[in-house]
């Protein structure tokens, strides 16, 4: 048995997911080849670092995502701006968008 949200495998006698509370499926569906995902801006985050530790917690939480810097740190690779003063912007699937935002509440603008 598999949480249809967070992808958490169980015990064939279990019937709902502890962490999400959500009824248990036999089998996940087949995940989507990335150039068929429907991307969607989560939001805005201050800095590289700050969007680095934000996508750890979605690492844990096993949600798909990417970030997308400001032009002039992808562009040169500065590395202090994109620490500190760049905008980075945070993507999910679109079907992993309102887990994502009610994880990360608080923590994106």
């Amino acid at each position: 048995m598999y949480c249809p949200l967070c992808q958490a495998e169980y015990k064939p006698e279990i019937k709902h997911c502890a962490d999400c509370n959500v009824t248990l499926v036999e089998t996940l569906p087949p995940e989507l080849p990335l150039e068929e995902i429907k991307w969607v801006l989560v939001g805005t985050l201050q800095g590289k670092t700050y969007a680095e530790m934000i996508t750890e917690i979605l690492d844990q939480e096993h949600i798909a995502h990417f970030i997308k810097s400001d032009v002039l740190t992808a562009t040169f690779n500065i590395s202090g701006l994109g620490s500190t003063g760049g905008r980075v912007k945070l993507y999910v699937p679109e079907n992993k968008l309102a887990i994502a935002r009610e994880i990360l509440t608080g923590l994106i603008d």
